[in-house]
């Protein structure tokens, strides 16, 4: 995973142990999609989903942080549609 051109977990263990941590932290996250979704399709089994979102942070200090940006993604089909 990447965030901000950064490499934030190497493999899957590793975001498995960031997100473990995550839970001694945040309290909740209420994430929100915006509506103005755009898929580019790059092949038949592969796209690049992105949209806007907002996202509100509440640690277990009840400390709230609030963030927005574009989220986008890599999303691929394992199996080809009709």
């Amino acid at each position: 995973m990447a965030s901000e051109g950064r490499l934030v977990f190497a493999d899957g263990a590793a975001a498995a142990r960031g997100i473990q941590a995550l839970t001694h932290q945040l309290r909740s996250i209420d994430l929100h999609c915006g509506g103005d979704l755009r898929i580019d399709v790059l092949l038949s089994d592969l796209a690049v989903p992105g949209c806007p979102y907002t996202e509100v942070l509440t640690g277990t200090d009840g400390h709230v942080r609030e963030d927005s940006g574009y989220l986008t993604g890599l999303a691929h089909w394992s199996t080809t549609p009709p």
